[in-house]
């Protein structure tokens, strides 16, 4: 079954797919886009909108897969894709490594033996199996947040760190919570964790809830995903703790948008989505042109939104 999909999906990549042979003119270049559903989120919409548009600024021929979306026929494997990019000679790849497994490493590895480059962004992953990497700096990202929690805890009070861990590869979420832990390094018992497997462990919420009535001392909660801040922020309301506890989290939605400027949300660490798509392009077409990067990370500068008197402030972090 999955062989079939996968010649349907090669079949309409191929008939959507430009032509590249331009009578008088240098062939463009192409280049392929693998991400998540374009509309599903506020991250990804914008960062396939900031595709497009600097795909059309160096007129390349831009093929885009998405791995996800509402009608699931429309959806592609991750795998899938980049060996369907490979087989139609693009000249790069720019995707996330969030949902990688040991068979797209070994595909990464021949995208790259094959001359492909690879870009990743928003998650990164090993270092052998791209060229570049454009997204935040996710350890100083929580070790921001991290030493703005701890700042406003008074003495006795602690902080609990809340995160999943479904996805190991989520190199990410791993940075996070490790700039969040060397924030309170120097007052670790200021801070306790609190692991779950994955987003659907009702058990384990359930013993979220049973800890935070029981610990008076836990006055923050820091989440570290979109999906735990707004689960936390309904568990606030449904226990009725929001007056004793804080919260802090990551990643802008419009949910978390709201739970800010409604004073729910104390701050929120945000990407700069837009600007991450773009460069990702404006950096892979250095690469073809022969150029070498100063780096192979590119930082894009976060904010931490605050809410503050209803009013939402930002400063960026580099």
């Amino acid at each position: 079954m999955r062989f079939f999909k996968f010649l349907f999906c090669f079949f309409c990549f191929c008939c959507l797919m430009p032509s590249r042979f331009v009578l008088g003119s240098e062939l463009p270049h192409r280049i392929t886009c693998i991400i998540p559903s374009r509309s599903e989120t506020v991250f990804w919409k914008e960062i396939d909108e900031s595709i497009h548009t600097a795909a059309e600024e160096f007129q390349f021929e831009l093929t885009m897969i998405y791995t996800e979306n509402s009608d699931p026929s429309i959806a592609m494997d991750l795998n899938d894709a980049i060996e369907t990019a490979i087989l139609t000679d693009t000249e790069a790849i720019i995707t996330s490594y969030t949902k990688a497994d040991s068979n797209t490493d070994e595909l990464l590895k021949q995208a790259r033996a094959a001359g492909i480059y690879v870009i990743f962004l928003d998650c990164d992953g090993p270092e052998e199996l791209r060229d570049l990497y454009v997204g935040i700096d996710n350890e100083a990202a929580g070790y921001a947040l991290g030493m703005y929690v701890k700042e406003h805890l008074q003495e006795g009070e602690k902080a609990l760190l809340y995160y999943s861990l479904s996805n190991q590869n989520s190199q990410n979420l791993l940075e996070r919570t490790s700039g969040i832990k060397r924030a309170f390094a120097s007052s670790p018992d200021s801070i306790e964790t609190f692991e779950f497997s994955n987003y659907n462990d009702m058990t384990r919420i359930m013993e979220l809830e049973d800890y935070l009535l029981q610990n008076d001392s836990v006055t923050a909660l820091i989440a570290t995903t979109e999906h735990t801040t707004v689960t936390a922020a309904q568990l606030f309301s449904r226990l009725s703790l929001p007056s004793r506890i804080q919260l802090y989290g990551f990643d802008q939605s419009d949910e978390t948008m709201e739970l800010l400027e409604t004073g729910q949300l104390q701050a929120l660490v945000c990407q700069q989505h837009y600007e991450m798509g773009y460069q990702s392009v404006v950096l892979t077409n250095a690469l073809l042109e022969g150029k070498v990067p100063d780096s192979d990370f590119y930082k894009i500068d976060f904010l931490i939104l605050f809410e503050n008197e209803s009013k939402v402030d930002s400063f960026p972090i580099t």
